[in-house]
């Protein structure tokens, strides 16, 4: 005797369903604010980072190799 397999994950196969699936994530407003919000948030990190030493060296008169080891 065979069974067959029930899938109950709720994912759609194909094609129509990866287009089903994208508009249900972008129609979600919680999950386009998460999605916003780390974009944003990885935006001001990595330029924090790539420019702090650079900061700390214009703003309070140190030298390169003084920002850099202070700002770690």
């Amino acid at each position: 005797m065979k069974t067959a397999i029930r899938d109950d994950s709720g994912c759609h196969a194909g094609l129509a369903g990866v287009v089903k699936t994208a508009k249900s994530l972008i129609t979600n407003g919680a999950y386009m604010f998460t999605v916003l919000y780390g974009t944003c948030d990885a935006i001001i990190v990595n330029g924090f980072v790539a420019f702090g030493a650079k900061y700390f060296q214009q703003q309070f008169g140190l030298t390169a190799t003084m920002a850099g080891i202070v700002f770690g």
